[in-house]
């Protein structure tokens, strides 16, 4: 399973779904899972996520019978003993965290869940770009999701680094693993 936290094309057009996303892992899609995040350049030339939903379609991905977005932006689904949460941090409003809310008291009283890990494009905090991060995810999703204690690991990306650590007022791990599109001095 491949997790991408967001920033599968450069711009969200035809050509790159085709060939920067699709081309790229050509050799590993056909034999392995990729679920994807929205970031924010799949808004840049698609600010209606048209190419997004044309390329991902999650419509048959419930949880417990709790429906993510319709437009394919946040959803969630179990594998094994896991359940994956995948959160829009680009345009929040108070459906997704209505959404999240019912996602997450459905995990903490399920006996096969074991362990919830969310993914997010914009960062719950990073050490190079302080302020660029998921301001709702920090001050009120991160409440949410640790209200279980089956919250183990936010992923985020966005951030062109690795970075990983536990966060300051939760139990739970926070990793950032956004990747690379320019040369970077550090």
């Amino acid at each position: 399973l491949i997790l991408n936290d967001g920033d599968q094309v450069d711009v969200g057009t035809l050509d790159h779904y085709e060939n920067l996303h699709f081309g790229q892992s050509a050799a590993l899609s056909p034999n392995l899972p990729i679920m994807t995040t929205v970031g924010n350049h799949e808004y840049y030339y698609d600010g209606e996520l048209e190419m997004y939903q044309a390329h991902f379609i999650y419509d048959g991905l419930a949880y417990q019978g709790i429906q993510g977005a319709s437009d394919e932006s946040y959803y969630a689904y179990q594998v094994g003993r896991v359940l994956f949460v995948h959160l829009k941090s680009m345009r929040t409003d108070a459906a997704q965290e209505q959404w999240l809310v019912q996602v997450m008291a459905a995990a903490d009283a399920d006996a096969s869940v074991d362990w919830v890990i969310s993914v997010i494009h914009h960062p719950y905090q990073a050490e190079q770009y302080v302020g660029d991060i998921s301001q709702k995810l920090r001050n009120s999703w991160m409440a949410i999701l640790s209200s279980s204690p089956k919250h183990v690991l936010n992923i985020g990306g966005h951030h062109h680094l690795y970075a990983r650590g536990q966060t300051r007022d939760w139990s739970s791990y926070h990793m950032i693993s956004g990747g690379t599109a320019w040369d970077q001095y550090w």
